[in-house]
């Protein structure tokens, strides 16, 4: 058992590396440790109490102890992945559940520690402790790695708000912001609402919608204009879209602005 600074305790268990020969899928248990698995190739459907995991090269996937988990599908062919049980007497020092290493030095890091400990936990000349720092070492770097995903994901996210900002009266969509990306639509919508609890549709309305609002206050433009400015199809359709996300008419609302700064003048 090896402790850290914080006063935290951590055991290495076991560890190995499973190449399935045949169809696999995951045994249904309940074990009292926790278990990493860093998948290397193949696919693996893995469940833990009521949430349900796709995994496939390069996900890493944390099993929590107390927990009950099961294969949900059938492997074929079976995967192949670097496993890992340890206990910990401080879960809080683990950031992260399930996370994808798509960074070529990332991977091939973790599969050296992973080399590694399975190295020092068989050979005789290593006293106990090694596999116990090794396990910590592995458990620290794929914090770090979650970390550098929250902070990439940071970074995207206030790339996209700029990039929709700065574009709005082109008309982005979902589909454009990921194509422009190169991510999947339904990928950075999900990202997109987990970052900013807004949908990246709805962003796009409310980002449209306000550009539309400080049109109608500033510009001079008739409402007409406007919706051309904005690229709808008809003047209608942009009545129809103010109405829907404002509750009143583009005209009201341009009228109810004038009068508002007729008043405070």
């Amino acid at each position: 058992m090896i402790q850290t600074e914080e006063n935290i305790r951590l055991q290495y268990v076991s560890a190995g590396v499973f190449r399935g020969n045949k169809p696999w899928i995951h045994d249904r248990r309940v074990i009292d440790s926790y278990e990493i698995i860093f998948m290397l190739d193949g696919e693996a459907f893995i469940r833990e109490e009521e949430t349900e995991y796709s995994l496939a090269k390069g996900d890493i996937l944390l099993l929590h102890p107390e927990r009950l988990h099961e294969g949900t599908r059938l492997s074929d062919p079976a995967p192949t992945f670097y496993w890992m049980h340890f206990w910990v007497s401080d879960p809080d020092i683990i950031r992260f559940q399930h996370l994808n290493i798509d960074d070529t030095v990332q991977a091939d890091n973790i599969t050296f520690y992973f080399s590694q400990l399975l190295h020092t936990a068989t050979s005789p000349y290593y006293p106990q402790s090694s596999p116990d720092a090794l396990s910590l070492l592995i458990l620290s770097y794929l914090n770090v790695c979650a970390q550098t995903r929250i902070d990439r994901s940071d970074r995207l996210i206030n790339e996209i708000t700029e990039y929709i900002r700065t574009g709005i009266a082109e008309v982005p969509t979902v589909r454009s912001v990921a194509a422009h990306y190169g991510y999947n639509p339904d990928y950075l919508s999900a990202l997109f609402k987990a970052k900013t609890s807004m949908g990246l549709k709805e962003y796009i309305a409310k980002t449209r919608l306000n550009f539309a609002k400080s049109l109608l206050i500033s510009s001079g433009y008739s409402i007409k204009e406007v919706a051309a400015q904005l690229h709808f199809p008809s003047e209608q359709h942009f009545i129809g879209f103010f109405k829907y996300y404002e509750g009143i008419s583009p005209m009201k609302f341009k009228n109810r602005s004038a009068s508002t700064h007729m008043n405070i003048k």
